[in-house]
C-alpha cells in the first residue's frame, strides 16, 4: 500500500453506527487493499471485490471457512462505511457552505439574500412614501384647531 497520507487522511478514528468497534481511515483502506490516494469508485469496487470473494454462501460446505468469511465480510462492511464517512466528510468540506460560488465569487445565497434585501429595502421606501404623503395631505386639509379631519 502507498504511503502518502495527507493530514485530511488523519481523520482517523470514525465509528460505524451499526457496530460499536471504531475502525482507523488507514486500517480501512488497508482492509479494502487500495491506496491513500484512491477515490471513492476504486474504494466501492475494491469493496465489491471483496464481498465476491468472502461471501459466506461460497463456503457453505465448510463450516470453519464460513465463519472466516463472516468475520471478513463484517470487516470489509465496517472498512467500507468508514471509508464513505471519510469520501462524503472530505466532500462536505470542499463544498462551500451557501453553494457553489459563481464567476464574480458570489455564492447563490449571497445573491438571493442580497436581491431579497435590496426588494424589500425598496418596497419599505415606496410604502413609507405613501404613507407619509398620506399623513401630510390629511395634515394640510385639516382646519386649524380640529383634531381630526372631516369624514
Amino acid at each position: 500500500m502507498q504511503e502518502n497520507w495527507t493530514t485530511s487522511h488523519t481523520i482517523a478514528i470514525l465509528t460505524c453506527p451499526t457496530t460499536p468497534m471504531p475502525m482507523n481511515i488507514r486500517k480501512s483502506f488497508a482492509v479494502l487493499e487500495i491506496s491513500a490516494d484512491a477515490t471513492e469508485d476504486e474504494a466501492r469496487q475494491a469493496y465489491k471485490d471483496l464481498v465476491a470473494v468472502w461471501h459466506p454462501d461460497r463456503f457453505s460446505h465448510n463450516p470453519r471457512l464460513k465463519k472466516k468469511a463472516e468475520e471478513k465480510l463484517i470487516e470489509a462492511n465496517l472498512a467500507f462505511e468508514t471509508v464513505q464517512a471519510y469520501f462524503s466528510a472530505a466532500r462536505k468540506k470542499q463544498t462551500p457552505r451557501g453553494g457553489q460560488k459563481g464567476e464574480d465569487g458570489i455564492s447563490k445565497t449571497e445573491l438571493a439574500a442580497e436581491l431579497g434585501t435590496s426588494a424589500v429595502l425598496n418596497l419599505w421606501s415606496y410604502l413609507s412614501g405613501k404613507i407619509n404623503h398620506i399623513l401630510t395631505d390629511e395634515n394640510s386639509r385639516k382646519k386649524p384647531g380640529e383634531k381630526h379631519p372631516p369624514h
